[in-house]
């Protein structure tokens, strides 16, 4: 049994740069991880440069990409930059950086720690050791417990990845609604392997029939996956608040992802580091509001691309094409 004043669930970027926060300002914070090792998770590893202007070091950067190839139904997008578009990290590393970071300020980390259930003003673990709070934050990503707890329903996309020990030399999308419905396929190569899956959010046809559509695109891309160890997981991507009384949900925990890509680092890195100022000060205002914002459209264009597979083709070449010319039109002024 123990009494902090800050328990965070999860040992993400978004429960660790809370935390970090939290215990630079000097309040004594626990976090509880349910795995054995921090950092480990079904990701792709895609990073934009402005995640590193947030303090995580490039060091951590495996490979960038100043082309990145979007493959629509009937044509292929290069998009270039003169500086690197997208990054890959490892997800591991990224942790055990910001593990060691959340240390240095003074946080306590413990991992095989399992939340069971979450009461009010307790935890209580799965060897049924309890844990007091003042307040409590949900980084336990898309399958929350905090959430659970706090009855809020998700809007989850299903994904499906191999981590395959090929070289591929470019980045790539591939939107295919026959096949991926409003999600898509990516390769996403990092330094020793590349990342190659898909996602979508199954308003076409089931998670099994997904998994059999990526398999088949797979071997139709000549693709070599067996004997490979298929990995899955959800993204929850939907937004229903950050502060319940004295509980509070960030990253993919409180459904700060794309839904349109499925990206949430920067998106957890920022929720973090707002709502633990908000905890510090209540006065304090989030400054979350463009976060926001992108979550509204995405969930506006996404309720429109889900009607009909002729409309999420359409939207999915307007979004690419706006994307191209927004690359294009800051290279201008450079």
């Amino acid at each position: 049994m123990g009494k902090y004043e800050i328990v965070i669930v999860g040992a993400g970027p978004a429960g660790l740069r809370a935390a970090k926060v939290l215990a630079e300002a000097g309040k004594k914070v626990l976090i509880l991880e349910k795995n054995p090792v921090i950092g480990s998770k079904i990701c792709a590893g895609g990073a934009f440069p402005k995640i590193f202007q947030l303090g995580i070091p490039e060091d951590l950067i495996e490979r960038k990409f100043n082309l990145i190839k979007i493959h629509l139904a009937k044509r292929t997008f290069e998009i270039k930059n003169q500086d690197y578009l997208l990054a890959t990290i490892d997800r591991k590393e990224l942790g055990q950086w910001m593990a060691r970071e959340a240390e240095k300020a003074g946080a306590k980390i413990l991992t095989n720690s399992k939340v069971e259930r979450v009461e009010k003003d307790r935890v209580i673990l799965k060897n049924n050791q309890i844990i007091y709070f003042d307040y409590l934050i949900g980084a336990d990503g898309g399958l929350s417990t905090v959430r659970k707890f706090l009855n809020l329903p998700i809007r989850f996309a299903l994904t499906f990845q191999y981590t395959l020990p090929q070289y591929f030399e470019n980045l790539e999308i591939f939107y295919q609604p026959k096949l991926f419905g409003a999600g898509y396929a990516w390769i996403f190569p990092h330094k020793n392997s590349t990342k190659i899956g898909c996602g979508d959010n199954l308003k076409f046809f089931s998670g099994e029939k997904l998994r059999e559509n990526f398999h088949s695109w797979l071997r139709k891309m000549k693709i070599n996956y067996e004997g490979e160890k298929l990995e899955g997981a959800i993204i929850n991507y939907d937004y229903r608040g950050y502060q319940f009384g004295n509980i509070f949900l960030i990253g993919e925990a409180a459904g700060f992802v794309s839904g349109l890509t499925g990206g949430g680092i920067y998106q957890a890195l920022v929720s973090g580091q707002e709502i633990a100022k908000k905890i510090l000060n209540p006065n304090y205002r989030p400054k979350i509001n463009l976060m926001l914002l992108s979550q509204r459209i995405q969930k506006k264009i996404l309720n429109i691309m889900e009607l009909d597979q002729n409309l999420t083709s359409l939207f999915q070449e307007i979004l690419t094409l706006g994307f191209s010319l927004e690359v294009k039109f800051f290279n201008l002024f450079k």
